[in-house]
């Protein structure tokens, strides 16, 4: 599948070492070479100095899922933390022994630095051949406790890190170069907390300059120097994509906001704010419930609770097994934009085949007997066909129906979507959700093939 980069806004600014976001992208964080900390309070569109640090050593920063609490690293200068937005900033440790930490090895400077979405779960990196990563989930307290778990093994060195909002997957870049610098690097994952690690699916020996992923943790962005930006989905069996319109070698530091669907990045003395173009996701909100033959019984079942093999209803088939159900997260805004990209709400009021209401993102599809000129038009600009048919219905896009409407909730929210068997991988079927609506499955190939979505069967 592919995925574009669109260019939507750039600044001058110097060389970026080091880069974050709030979930949102509200706010930005940047490390200027030589100058300090930059802070952009409108989505990157314009930036201002609020820290001087006139050092080439300031290789991290990380910032909550708000934008509220920003940490960042000056090498030999000490780890600095903002508590108001980056207005105002403190020395809060000169290096690791400010923190209550004892190094293993490497240090005792912070080198690379990452947090959850409140600021309170930190992962640290030491300067000088550490091996290992240090974590401390209680942050804001006077007294810190960490752990230290080796990533790779004793002569492989951490060089970069990043987790997702929770803290609960974690990536690192590591490498034989105690420097370090990634070259000849691997990445690394852990999914619990940083208690173990492996190496990322997909991943192989490059030289891995800059590391991040978004906010789920299943979207994971990598620059390989000498060829350009990779984005990862290890909860899938999908190759790793090479993005190299635009040229993409040159990328320096990185950040995602949007759940993943902006990056911003550092290169040449810009920031660059890019809009990443994934396939759009055709899904079901959580607790959205299927009707399935269970113990001989038609019941309707919480989607997040089918696996494969489950019977399903189908409008035309039968009852056909699942083969592969997969989730992935969404970020949803509070406004009435009818666009992809989001939820929409199916009501019984609007439905009369609908028991309760349903929830399904943009491009989810409704089947139904006829579609108006209008909703032939644009699907046709969508598409590129102006009907698309499952099981004897046409395929009535969620934005496109002017009986559901936009899901007015801000936030992140699981989606959940199946694939049932067939010999023919690009076809899906029509089922019941909520109390009879007819809606699609998606095919397996779709949904095996989707970036970011985790598998469960």
């Amino acid at each position: 599948m592919s995925i574009t980069l669109t260019l939507e806004a750039s600044f001058n600014i110097g060389q970026v070492d080091a880069i974050t976001s709030s979930a949102d992208g509200a706010y930005m964080y940047c490390l200027v070479d030589n100058v300090g900390v930059y802070r952009s309070t409108d989505y990157g569109v314009s930036w201002s100095k609020t820290f001087d640090a006139s050092t080439p050593q300031l290789p991290s920063i990380t910032c909550s899922s708000d934008g509220s609490i920003v940490f960042f690293c000056w090498v030999g200068g000490g780890l600095f933390q903002s508590i108001d937005y980056g207005v105002n900033f403190t020395n809060i440790a000169g290096d690791a022994s400010g923190l209550n930490l004892t190094p293993v090895n490497g240090g005792p400077y912070v080198r690379n630095i990452a947090c959850n979405n409140s600021g309170n779960t930190v992962i640290i990196g030491l300067q000088g051949g550490s091996t290992c990563v240090y974590i401390c989930t209680n942050f804001s307290a006077q007294t810190k406790s960490w752990v230290s778990v080796e990533v790779a093994g004793p002569s492989l060195y951490v060089s970069n890190i990043c987790c997702n909002s929770d803290a609960s997957i974690l990536f690192a870049i590591v490498g034989p170069n105690n420097a370090p610098n990634g070259q000849n690097g691997n990445i690394y994952t852990s999914t619990n907390s940083g208690a173990s690690w492996s190496i990322l699916p997909g991943s192989f020996t490059a030289n891995w300059t800059n590391l991040a992923c978004d906010s789920t943790g299943t979207k994971v962005y990598a620059i390989d120097a000498t060829i350009g930006l990779y984005i990862f989905s290890p909860s899938t069996t999908i190759a790793p994509l090479l993005i190299t319109s635009p040229n993409t070698s040159s990328f320096g530091a990185l950040a995602l906001y949007s759940s993943g669907a902006n990056l911003i990045n550092g290169s040449a003395n810009y920031i660059y704010n890019y809009a990443l173009k994934y396939p759009t996701p055709m899904c079901f909100k959580e607790d959205s419930k299927i009707l399935c033959l269970i113990e001989d019984k038609e019941i309707y079942v919480p989607i997040q609770d089918i696996r494969k093999g489950t019977l399903v209803k189908t409008h035309l088939s039968g009852y056909v097994p699942v083969n592969m159900i997969g989730t992935t997260k969404i970020y949803n805004e509070d406004n009435d934009l009818r666009i992809k990209n989001r939820l929409y709400k199916c009501t019984s009021e609007k439905y009369p085949d609908l028991t309760e209401d349903l929830i399904i993102t943009g491009c989810h599809s409704i089947l139904v007997d006829y579609l108006t000129e209008e909703q032939k038009t644009l699907t046709k600009e969508m598409c590129g066909h102006p009907l698309l048919i499952t099981e004897n219905k046409y395929r009535l896009f969620a934005m496109f129906d002017n009986r559901a409407v936009p899901f007015q909730e801000k936030g992140f929210f699981s989606l959940w979507h199946l694939a049932l068997d067939n010999n023919d991988d690009y076809m899906n079927y029509g089922i019941y959700a909520n109390g009879g609506l007819l809606v699609e499955t998606t095919s397996k190939r779709m949904l095996g093939e989707y970036p970011g979505m985790i598998i469960l069967g």
